[in-house]
Formats: structure tokens, sequence, C-alpha cells
């Protein structure tokens, strides 16, 4: 029979990891729930692996996280956002999942079953948990940002209030979908820029680290000064040779400072004022986010109008 290999949770919170000899995957969940576990994963199980559950704070594998510092393991493992396509995946399987008769909570338990790339099922699992407990989806959805962004939440919950949430979410959907081909498309004109400049870099490294040392010592061998433009672009070559784990190491540091200043509110507010700034793209985003969005929002208000007057 084979063995299934699974993370799980407690009613406490607490992950815990085992391995269960079923006959398939979803006789594997049903095991796990029976034991009083929420399922975060089942994957068949590797040779070797121990029956039963073990806690993950008693495993002593070496964790290369630990010898991080805690800037870049938060970094690390925060989740990443979902791309506009993918949002748009979990929208319309949801929007698709109430508007067949599903309750909510079991709408939720059928999206930890789909495949939804870029959103995990434990995503759906945690949603589905808060509204078992009584809480409203927007709420939810608000105690997951990385995942649903506050005009996400607002037009959920708008949805709620006005009892038109499907109508909302196939709407979102489809602005997301739309969004979404804008960006593919200005993705695929940036591709050969991006090859021409990535190109241009490799020669000028090349020209750098390679072909300007062997000038100098050509140089060398004249009594003649050379020309100011030339030493500075000697020189710089000297330093990149010799000091190059220093601009590294500066590229990191301003890598780090830009994460936290933009994971920041002010941060993220400043940058998202120049993106609009900006002469050609800042058009686009006004364009396309706000004017698909205000339109959504004008058509969710008169819905939630209408309902108020029945």
């Amino acid at each position: 029979m084979p063995q299934f290999s699974y993370k799980a949770r407690r009613r406490s919170g607490e992950l815990v990891e085992g391995v269960l000899e079923v006959a398939d995957r979803s006789a594997a969940v049903a095991q796990i729930e029976r034991l009083g576990l929420f399922p975060v994963a089942v994957d068949t199980a590797r040779a070797g692996a121990v029956s039963g559950p073990q806690s993950a704070s008693t495993q002593k594998n070496v964790d290369l996280m630990a010898f991080l510092p805690p800037t870049l393991r938060a970094q690390f493992q925060q989740k990443r956002k979902p791309r506009m396509q993918e949002l748009a995946t979990f929208t319309q399987q949801l929007a698709n999942l109430l508007q067949s008769g599903m309750p909510l909570t079991v709408a939720l338990n059928s999206m930890t079953h789909l495949e939804s790339k870029g959103i995990a099922a434990e995503v759906s699992r945690e949603l589905k948990q808060e509204v078992t407990e009584g809480k409203s989806l927007s709420d939810a959805m608000a105690k997951q940002p990385r995942v649903f962004s506050d005009l996400y939440v607002n037009m959920v919950r708008a949805g709620e209030q006005s009892g038109s949430l499907v109508e909302v979410l196939r709407r979102m959907a489809s602005h997301f979908q739309q969004f979404a081909e804008v960006q593919a498309k200005f993705t695929s004109a940036l591709i050969y820029p991006a090859m021409v400049c990535c190109v241009g870099m490799g020669i000028i490294v090349f020209f750098m680290f390679f072909m300007m040392p062997r000038f100098t010592m050509i140089f060398e061998g004249f009594a003649i000064q050379l020309p100011l433009p030339t030493r500075m672009l000697v020189a710089f070559s000297q330093f990149l040779i010799h000091y190059w784990w220093l601009l590294v190491a500066l590229v990191i540091v301003a890598i780090i400072l830009f994460k936290r200043f933009q994971a920041s509110a002010e941060g993220a507010q400043r940058l998202d004022a120049l993106k609009l700034k900006v002469p050609v793209f800042g058009k686009v985003v006004k364009l396309n986010l706000f004017g698909q969005f205000a339109r959504t929002l004008g058509r969710c208000s008169k819905m939630a109008f209408r309902c108020s007057r029945r």
C-alpha cells in the first residue's frame, strides 16, 4: 500500500508532519482530518520516511535559513505576491463555485483541491477556517495582505453588503484578466530591449575586466602622458578588478533597503505616486487600473443602491 507524507496544523496552530499508509491521496486527507488536524500538504512519501506525526519543532534537520540575518530571512520566508493572471484564475474559480449554488465554506474547501498556480491551497484553507468561525470573507482576506490587496478586500466587502458577491468576483476576474493581457504585451515588447541591454552590459564587463588590462600594459610602454578620460577609464577598470566585491555588497545593501522602504506604508505610497508620474508608464497605469476599477466600483455601487431600495 502506498505511503503519503503530510504536513498539517493542530487547532493551536502547531505544524506537524508524518507519514500515512493508505490507498490514495483522498484517503490520506480523510485520515488526517479524523486525527483532528488541518492538512496543509499531502505528497507521496519518499523511501525511508518515518511513520506517525512528528512535531516540526522537534526535528533536527539543518536549516540554512537560520544562518541568514533576520532581514534576509524575512524576505525569503514571506509569501510571494500572486500575479494578475493567477489572481484572475483564483477569483474566477471562486465565482464559478458560488454561482453553481455552493455555500461559501464548501466552495473554499473545493478551492483547496483546485490547481490555482501562484496561490497556495493553504490560502483557501485559512479562508475556510476563518469563515467557519463566523467571520466574513472580506475580513478573512484582509488577514492575508500579501495575496489580497486592500482594494480587493474592499470590493469583496461591497459585494457582500450588496448581496452581489458573485457578480463582483466575476467583474474583478475580468479586470485582472484584461490587465494581465496588458502586462503580457508590455513584457513581450521589452524582451528585445532587455536582450540588447544584457549583451551591452556583457560587452562592457568583458572590456573592463579582460581587454582594458591588456591595453594598460601597452600604454605603460609609451613615454607620453595619456589623456584624462583615458586615465579615468584605466583607473575605473582597476577599481572593478580589485574591488568588484564591494560593488556587489553595495548592490545587495541597496536592494535590502529598497525592499524595506517598499514594505512600509509611506514608501509604498511614494513609489506608487512616482509610478503615476512616469511619462508613459504612469499614463498606462492610470488608464487601465483606475479606469477599470472605477467602472467596477461604479457598477457595485449601483447594485448596492438597487438592493437597498428593494
